[in-house]
C-alpha cells in the first residue's frame, strides 16, 4: 500500500507542476510579482468577487493578513501578492521569488527587511511547495472556465486563457483526488487490520461454531459477498495473510459497522440489528461478561392483563356522576384576582413605607456621622494645637548639627542642576568646582559651602533656590499655601530656627502676616516657630505636626 501511495503522490506532484507551468505561461506579464509592472495595491482593488479563483486567492490573502496583522497590509493586497507569486513561481527558484516578494513588501508597504523576508518565505512555501494550494487553484480555475468567467483579475487571465488551462487543471484535480483516495484507503485498511481485526479473525477462525454463526449472520443481512471482497483486499494488501482469518475479520468489521458494504445497502434498522449481532458474536468469542442466568424477562409478563382496557376509565368516571367544577373554578379565578390585587396594594404600601424609613435612617445616619466626624476633628485639632504650642516653645536649637547637612544638601542640588544642563549651569559649575576644591583642602561641608558661595554667589543663589523649591515640594501635601510660603522664606531669612533680621521683616514678614490672617496670632506664631525650626534644622517631625493639625481641620486631604 505504501508503494501505491508513493506512486499516487508522484503522479499528483507531476500533474500540479505541469499545471503551474501552464498558469505561468498563460498569465499576463503585469500580474507576475517579478515584473516591473506589478502593482499589488492597484491589483488588490481590482479583484472581482464573481471569480472563483479570485475568491480562492482572497481566502489565502485573509489568512496572511490575519497572521501578519502587525504589518497593516489588507487581505486584498496579500491576495494580489499570492496570485502574483503563483504566476511567477513555476519559472523562478524559491530564493529569487522570495527576494521579489520581500522587495515589494519593503518598497510598497514599508515593512522591515526581517519581517518582509519571513512573509516572503511563507508565501513562497505556500505557492511553490503546497499541493493543497495548487490543487485548490486548479479546481477554482476549472470552475471559472466551466462557468464562462470573462476575467480573473488576481491571475491576469482572460476567458481564452482559462479555456486553454482547463485541460491541465482537470488533470491536476484528478491526480490529487486519486492520491487522497489512496491515502484514505491505506489509513482505513491499516487501522482496521491493526486495531484488533487480526486478533478477532484468529479467534473466530479457530472456532467452527463461531464461524458457523458468522456465516449465518452474513447470509441473513446479505453481506457474504462484501465479506469475501473485503477479505481479498486485506489479504492482497498483506495485512492478514491467512484467508480464513481475513474472512472472519472482514465479516466482523462489516457487521459492527467499521467497514461499509458495496454490494448491499442496509437501512438504519438492519444496520443496528447487524451491529448487535456482531457485538454479541464478538463478546462470545472473547468470553465477555453475560447477564445473570437467574434474570427472567418474563417475570412481570402478567402485568399486561392488569392494565385497564381502553374506555374503561371513561365509563367509570361517567358512572360516578361527578360534579362539574368549572363554574366554581371561574368564581375562584375572580376571587384569586381580587386577592392578588389586594395583596399587591398592601405590598406597594409596605414598600413605600420601607423606602421612606430607609431614606430617613440614611439621612439621620449621615447627619450623625457628620456631627461625629466634626466633633472628632475639633478634638484632634485641639490636641494638635496644644502639641504645636508645646513644640514651638520648647524646641531647642540644633544649628551646629545642621551645618554640614545644609552644606551637603545645597551641594547635591547644585550637582543635579549641573547634570540636567539647566540655564545658568556655568555659574553652578563654578560653585560646585569651588565647593569640591574646599573639600579637597580639608574643609567640612559648611566651610566648603561658605567658600563656594564667596567664589560664585550667582551659582550659590541658583542652587539654593532649587534646593528650597525641592524641600517645599516634598512637604506640599502637608502644608497650606501660606504655610509653604513662610517655610520657603525661612530657608533664606532664618538660620537654625532663628530669624536673622526678625521674622516680621522681608519675605518672612509678608508670609507671617498671611499666617496671622488664616490662623490667628497665637496659632500663627506657634506654626511660624515650628516652620523656622524645620527650615533651619531639617526637622521633618515638626512639619508632620503642622500637617496633622491641618488634616484635623480639613485644610488638606488625607
Amino acid at each position: 500500500m505504501s508503494a501505491a501511495v508513493a506512486s499516487a503522490y508522484s503522479a499528483s506532484e507531476q500533474a500540479t507542476r505541469s499545471f503551474m507551468d501552464s498558469v505561468s505561461s498563460s498569465a499576463t506579464k503585469s500580474s507576475s510579482i517579478t515584473s516591473d509592472a506589478f502593482d499589488s495595491r492597484s491589483l488588490g482593488q481590482q479583484i472581482a468577487s464573481s471569480s472563483h479563483t479570485d475568491a480562492y486567492n482572497r481566502q489565502f490573502g485573509e489568512a496572511f493578513a490575519k497572521k501578519h496583522s502587525d504589518t497593516g497590509i489588507s487581505a486584498d493586497h496579500f491576495s494580489a501578492l499570492v496570485s502574483g507569486s503563483a504566476n511567477a513561481g513555476a519559472k523562478f527558484a524559491d530564493d529569487r521569488l522570495g527576494a521579489a516578494i520581500s522587495g515589494q513588501l519593503q518598497n510598497d508597504f514599508k515593512v522591515g527587511q526581517d519581517k518582509a523576508d519571513a512573509i516572503a518565505t511563507d508565501i513562497t512555501q505556500t505557492v511553490n511547495n503546497s499541493q493543497g494550494y495548487q490543487a485548490g487553484l486548479a479546481k477554482s480555475l476549472a470552475m471559472d472556465a466551466q462557468s464562462g468567467t470573462r476575467n480573473v483579475a488576481s491571475m491576469g487571465l482572460q476567458h481564452q486563457s482559462l479555456s486553454s488551462l482547463q485541460h491541465s487543471a482537470t488533470d491536476a484535480i484528478s491526480a490529487s483526488e486519486s492520491y487522497q483516495q489512496t491515502v484514505s484507503a491505506q489509513q482505513r485498511f491499516g487501522a482496521q487490520a491493526s486495531f484488533g481485526a487480526a486478533e478477532t479473525g484468529l479467534k473466530l477462525a479457530d472456532d467452527s461454531q463461531l464461524m458457523e454463526r458468522l456465516d449465518h449472520a452474513l447470509d441473513q443481512y446479505g453481506l457474504w459477498g462484501d465479506a469475501q471482497r473485503l477479505a481479498s483486499q486485506w489479504k492482497a494488501a498483506d495485512w492478514i495473510s491467512d484467508g480464513h482469518q481475513a474472512y472472519a475479520a472482514a465479516g466482523m468489521s462489516l457487521l459492527t459497522g467499521f467497514s461499509s458494504p458495496s454490494y448491499r445497502n442496509l437501512d438504519s434498522q438492519q444496520s443496528r440489528s447487524a451491529e448487535m449481532a456482531g457485538y454479541q458474536l464478538l463478546g462470545d468469542a472473547f468470553d465477555a461478561p453475560t447477564a445473570d442466568a437467574n434474570w427472567d424477562p418474563g417475570n412481570n409478563e402478567g402485568l399486561k392483563t392488569q392494565a385497564p382496557e381502553i374506555g374503561a376509565v371513561q365509563t367509570m368516571v361517567e358512572q360516578a356522576k361527578l360534579a362539574d367544577p368549572r363554574h366554581e373554578a371561574e368564581a375562584a379565578t375572580q376571587k384569586a384576582q381580587g386577592k392578588i390585587s389586594s395583596t399587591r396594594g398592601q405590598m406597594a404600601a409596605g414598600e413605600k413605607a420601607i423606602a421612606a424609613h430607609h431614606e430617613q435612617n440614611l439621612s439621620n445616619l449621615a447627619q450623625e456621622s457628620h456631627e461625629g466626624f466634626t466633633e472628632m476633628g475639633q478634638i484632634k485639632a485641639e490636641h494638635f494645637r496644644s502639641a504645636i504650642a508645646s513644640a514651638a516653645n520648647n524646641t531647642p536649637s540644633a544649628a551646629e548639627w545642621s551645618y554640614n547637612i545644609l552644606g551637603g544638601s545645597i551641594y547635591n542640588t547644585a550637582k543635579d542642576i549641573e547634570a540636567a544642563g539647566a540655564a545658568g549651569s556655568e555659574v553652578v559649575k563654578q560653585f560646585t568646582g569651588s565647593f569640591q576644591e574646599a573639600r579637597t583642602n580639608g574643609e567640612d561641608f559648611w566651610g566648603a559651602l561658605k567658600f563656594a558661595a564667596s567664589q560664585s554667589y550667582p551659582g550659590f543663589t541658583e542652587a539654593t533656590k532649587a534646593w528650597a523649591d525641592q524641600r517645599v515640594g516634598e512637604v506640599a501635601n502637608k502644608l497650606t499655601p501660606s504655610q509653604q510660603a513662610y517655610y520657603r522664606a525661612a530657608m533664606f531669612e532664618a538660620f537654625a530656627g532663628f530669624a536673622i533680621g526678625g521674622d516680621m521683616n522681608g519675605g518672612m514678614g509678608d508670609a507671617k502676616q498671611q499666617l496671622f490672617a488664616e490662623e490667628g496670632e497665637t496659632d500663627g506664631n506657634n506654626i511660624a516657630k515650628l516652620l523656622r525650626s524645620a527650615a533651619g534644622q531639617n526637622r521633618n517631625d515638626l512639619i508632620e505636626q503642622v500637617g496633622n493639625f491641618n488634616r484635623a481641620r480639613g485644610l488638606i486631604k488625607n
